[in-house]
């Protein structure tokens, strides 16, 4: 989202896209299911922000499982 009716002297930076990659894998066993997942959010280390101290947290990951009963 960007604020286009902002002052010019926010420090606001825009040159970059955030990516992010998830995957997921589901396992299966009688009426059970289990999910092993993995995020990497802002993957290639970008920076996009509205205010210079408010700046975007760099690459960081995620990972974990859920068990469906």
């Amino acid at each position: 989202y960007i604020w286009w009716n902002l002052s010019s002297n926010t420090g606001a930076k825009y040159d970059h896209m955030i990516w992010d990659f998830n995957i997921k894998k589901r396992f299966q066993w009688k009426k059970k299911k289990a999910y092993v997942f993995l995020s990497v959010h802002n993957l290639f280390n970008g920076s996009q922000y509205t205010f210079i101290d408010r700046k975007n947290p760099r690459r960081w990951v995620e990972m974990g499982f859920r068990i469906d009963f």
